[in-house]
C-alpha cells in the first residue's frame, strides 16, 4: 500500500492515525513529496494553543519490546489539561508504568495505586506540507520540552511511595522532546482538531527505585503513549 519513500514518515502518520481512528494513511500514488516546511507565525501559535487548551480524559499506555517485539505492557486512565500558557499537566499519571522492572512483586504492588502530577512545556512547530496534508491541515504538531519554564533544570520526575513501612523514592528521566520511540520508526505528538484529540509520547531514559533497581532505556525500546479527548 505504501511506497518505500518515506516509509518512516508514513509509518509515523499511520501510528498516530491508528490511535485516533482516522483514515489518513494513504499512498502518495507516485507523486513527489512536498517537503516544504513553512514556520509558524506567532499568531498561528497563539491560535493553535488556544484550540488545544482544555481538559482531556484518556489513557496512558506503556509499550515495551522484549525480544524486539512491540507489546502493550500496561495501561491506565489519565486526565490532563493543556493551558494557553503552553503547559501540559497530567493530573493523575500512574506511577506503576514507571516500575518497568521492579525488583519484586511487592514493590510493584506498592506502586500500583500511586499517582502523581507532572508538567511539561509544549513547543509548537510546523511539519512539512506533505505530513500536514495527510491530516487535511487539521493537525497541530508539538514537542514536549524536558525543562520547566524559566528553570533551566532537566525534566526529572521524583515520586515518593511507601514500601515495607519505609519511605521510598522513584525517579525518572526522559529523552528530550519525545521525538523518537525507536523500533525503527518515529512518533508524532499532535492535536487533531476534528476529534478534539491529543496524543503525545513519553520516552523514559532512566528509572531508579530506592532499592537500587534501575531501568535503562537508552536504546529507546520502551515508551509511553498518552492520548485523550476533550
Amino acid at each position: 500500500k505504501m511506497k518505500a519513500l518515506t516509509k518512516n514518515l508514513l509509518t509515523a502518520a499511520c501510528l498516530v492515525t491508528a490511535a485516533f481512528s482516522l483514515n489518513a494513511c494513504i499512498s502518495n500514488n507516485g507523486n513527489d513529496i512536498d517537503s516544504t516546511v513553512v514556520p509558524l507565525t506567532p499568531a498561528e501559535k497563539t491560535t493553535q494553543i488556544h484550540a488545544m487548551a482544555g481538559t482531556y480524559t484518556g489513557k496512558a499506555r506503556l509499550y515495551t519490546s522484549p525480544n524486539g517485539r512491540l507489546i502493550k505492557s500496561d495501561s491506565a486512565v489519565v486526565h490532563f489539561t493543556v493551558g494557553t500558557d503552553s503547559i501540559i499537566t497530567v493530573k493523575d499519571f500512574p506511577v506503576r508504568l514507571f516500575a518497568l522492572n521492579a525488583a519484586n512483586g511487592t514493590v510493584k504492588t506498592a506502586l500500583e495505586k500511586l499517582t502523581a502530577e507532572f508538567t511539561s512545556d509544549i513547543r509548537l512547530y510546523s511539519q512539512s506540507n506533505y505530513i500536514k496534508n495527510l491530516y487535511g491541515g487539521n493537525a497541530y504538531f508539538f514537542i514536549l520540552w524536558p525543562q520547566k519554564l524559566g528553570t533551566g533544570k532537566p525534566w526529572m520526575l521524583s515520586y515518593p511511595y511507601t514500601h515495607n513501612s519505609a519511605a521510598q523514592t522513584l525517579t525518572a528521566t526522559f529523552v528530550p522532546g519525545g521525538a523518537s520511540v525507536g523500533l525503527n520508526y518515529n512518533s508524532l505528538n499532535l492535536y487533531y482538531k476534528p476529534k478534539k484529540a491529543l496524543q503525545f509520547f513519553l520516552i523514559p531514559k532512566e528509572i531508579k527505585l530506592s532499592d537500587g533497581t534501575m531501568f535503562d532505556n537508552s536504546q529507546g525500546r520502551a515508551f509511553i503513549l498518552v492520548e485523550g479527548k476533550k
